[in-house]
């Protein structure tokens, strides 16, 4: 486990551990306008403190029309830069080094408002909470304006002091639903064979990548199963070329288990963290591997192991914000119960039966 808290270089960017928190959207914390909030605050400056390496924060929207909900932050204008500014500095008195994860919602997008206008690759029905939804074919100057969208919301990153961005490409989101054959049916050069399937995604950290400077770290969030392992691979790879500095492997458009990951019945870890080591063998980049890690020992066998270069541990720092110095001091930690009526902390963290029996509940977030 000595390994999990030893310093990691990201380019010229020194993490002081291998110890990440992935990104969590926040439906409980309502936002004005895709503002941040005092809750906001509190929650990425208390996981700062507890002694978190990284701190990726949570898919903000590049565009009006690409959020998922009025919930979600937003980077497509200035609005937030002084709150942002001002909680990047708290996070990095701590040691914390920030990333902003950069995402466009796709077919489901702006579902608060019936009208918006939503784009897929093709054509696609879906229904989300009860309500059909469907995304009309991206034209080409669609695509192009999105690219652009990626780009000015990565040079507002870099100017509000942010460390780095993470492109949002997993999760049957835009990116993931261009990814993936079972969404994508188009017959031009964004459709078709994997090689075509990619070029969308690989256009969007081009574009990032030539308006920003080398040392400025860009990295990706994908799925191991988009649309096999195979696949997956192909296209971390050529993300890889493409400029990508990382790859945090979680789940693509279909989180099915991929038929042709031999992974192991009495494995310790998920599928999808597992699916992790296969990606750190072919890359030269580093790899973050995710899903279902809580305890400082299933942590330090990930990095141990050679499963990934890093770690992301989302529901143990939603608990115990001090999981890192805790682990670090070998001091008694609180972890999530597993609530079996769905995760209370995902609609109001304050009403988290893990946080209120830590102490940690209703005074620490409202």
């Amino acid at each position: 486990m000595q390994k999990l808290f030893s310093s990691f270089p990201l380019k010229k960017l020194i993490l002081k551990n291998r110890v990440v928190m992935p990104p969590v959207h926040i439906a409980g914390y309502n936002v004005a306008e895709g503002t941040i909030t005092d809750k906001h605050w509190l929650h990425y400056t208390n996981i700062a403190k507890g002694g978190v390496g990284l701190i990726i924060m949570e898919a903000t929207a590049v565009a009006p029309y690409g959020r998922l909900s009025d919930h979600q932050l937003s980077l497509w204008d200035d609005r937030s830069q002084d709150a942002f500014q001002r909680l990047i500095a708290e996070c990095h008195k701590y040691g914390a080094k920030v990333f902003i994860q950069l995402f466009y919602c796709g077919c489901l997008s702006s579902i608060i408002d019936q009208n918006a206008d939503r784009f897929a690759p093709s054509v696609y029905k879906s229904l989300y909470r009860g309500i059909e939804v469907i995304g009309r074919p991206m034209r080409l100057e669609d695509i192009k304006a999105v690219c652009r969208d990626f780009a000015d919301a990565s040079i507002r990153a870099k100017k509000y002091g942010f460390d780095g961005v993470e492109l949002h490409f997993a999760h049957s989101y835009l990116l993931s639903q261009f990814l993936s054959p079972l969404v994508n049916k188009r017959d031009d050069e964004y459709g078709g064979s994997k090689e075509k399937r990619v070029r969308f995604p690989v256009e969007i950290i081009k574009s990032v990548r030539e308006r920003l400077e080398d040392d400025f770290i860009v990295g990706v969030r994908m799925g191991s199963n988009e649309n096999t392992l195979q696949d997956s691979l192909y296209y971390a790879r050529t993300f890889e070329k493409a400029g990508a500095d990382f790859i945090h492997i979680s789940a693509g458009f279909n989180n099915d288990l991929p038929p042709d990951l031999a992974y192991p019945a009495d494995s310790k870890l998920s599928w999808i963290a597992y699916s992790a080591g296969m990606f750190k063998k072919e890359l030269k980049i580093p790899v973050i591997a995710v899903n279902k890690i809580t305890t400082p020992e299933l942590a330090g066998y990930v990095i141990d192991n050679g499963f990934a270069d890093l770690v992301s541990l989302a529901r143990a720092h939603l608990i115990d914000p001090d999981w890192c110095n805790k682990a670090q001091n070998h001091q008694k930690i609180n972890y999530c119960l597993g609530c079996k009526s769905g995760c209370k902390w995902f609609k109001d963290p304050s009403k988290c039966p893990a946080k209120l029996l830590s102490g940690r509940g209703k005074s620490e977030l409202i």
